[in-house]
């Protein structure tokens, strides 16, 4: 499907809100891919089959709306109400759901692939027959929700999560994630793990391709051999750990915290690291061909043997620091180039 143009998406937004204030309900099949509607209020509006496609719906109020069929792919509807809604039959496939209220609402068969649901609410809720495969489930509640039918392929919860008090939730396949975990081996792959708390897991040779890990807690976790090429780890914590042999080819790690981390024989290649904290980290035979390095800190890190080929790095200006070396490293003797230079 194609996008829509911003104009064209800020035109049906504004139209959309003008007409239901008017009075109109019926929207069936609206065109409002990429629309900006946070905190609009379109209570009991019919939006059966509208293309809402990574609209952004934050804190929107739909209660008892239809959205029947609709498409929410990649829809921001963080802190949305959603009370007694009908969504059935919607695709949600990496919707953004945290913190939203859907009490009561009928998701049945429902696409939610790869939602993310921490910290909803979906006490009465109807999910029967609703596709769950990669949804994040972690402090949700569930209590008096229909579970039936449902797949759970690769669906994380964690402690905090409200079940049924007869659902079995290690019948259902679901990954409990919490501290020390141990999920050797498994795919993981475009898992929605944001803001996870995994400090202290063993994930040996786990796959996280293209998996979202943003301000996810990995402190001292043990990703060696692992596979998280792709893979979003924006703001993550990642101080010591250990990530030797780990493949992160063209990882986002922006912002992330990799104080101390062992990264020995590691791929970066490709990787983003802008303003990443690298310090002390130990690099040693590291590939980061063609990496983004700026204003990455890279102070008393390890790089004996790395290889920076084709690698950026920049020297700061007067609002942002620049890339940091260990005292006496040379960049361009291995490989790196300034950038805009």
């Amino acid at each position: 499907m194609m996008s829509r143009s911003g104009q064209e998406s800020i035109q049906a937004a504004a139209e959309l809100l003008e007409q239901y204030s008017s009075g109109r309900r019926d929207f069936c099949q609206a065109e409002l891919s990429q629309a900006n509607l946070i905190e609009a209020v379109l209570c009991e509006a019919d939006l059966s089959k509208s293309n809402l496609t990574e609209s952004n719906l934050i804190l929107a109020n739909l209660s008892q709306a239809n959205l029947t069929g609709a498409v929410l792919v990649r829809a921001n509807l963080n802190g949305a109400e959603l009370t007694n809604a009908n969504l059935s039959q919607s695709n949600q496939v990496q919707a953004g759901l945290i913190g939203a209220n859907l009490s009561g609402a009928n998701l049945s068969g429902a696409n939610l692939s790869g939602a993310n649901l921490s910290g909803a609410n979906l006490s009465g809720a109807n999910l029967s027959g609703a596709n769950l495969s990669g949804a994040n489930l972690s402090g949700a509640n569930l209590s008096g929700a229909n579970l039936s039918g449902i797949d759970f392929h690769k669906v994380f919860c964690s402690l905090t999560t409200c079940f049924p008090p007869d659902f079995n939730v290690g019948a259902a396949g679901i990954y409990i994630l919490k501290p020390d975990i141990s999920l050797q081996n498994v795919d993981l792959s475009q898992a929605n793990l944001d803001w996870v708390d995994l400090n202290f897991a063993s994930l040996q040779k786990v796959t996280l391709v293209e998996a979202t890990l943003r301000q996810a807690g990995l402190s001292c976790a043990n990703l060696s051999n692992s596979n998280l090429s792709k893979a979003n780890l924006t703001a993550a914590n990642l101080s010591q750990a250990n990530l030797e042999t780990a493949n992160l080819t063209a990882a986002i790690l922006n912002d992330a915290n990799l104080g101390q981390a062992k990264l020995a024989r590691a791929n970066l290649n490709q990787a983003i690291l802008v303003n990443a904290n690298l310090s002390e980290a130990n690099l040693e035979s590291s590939h980061l061909i063609g990496a983004n390095l700026c204003g990455a800190d890279l102070s008393k890190a390890k790089l004996s043997q790395a290889n920076l080929q084709d690698a950026i790095y920049d020297q700061g200006s007067d609002f942002a620091a620049g890339t940091r070396f260990p005292k006496g490293f040379n960049p361009e003797r291995a490989g790196a180039s300034i950038r805009n230079a």
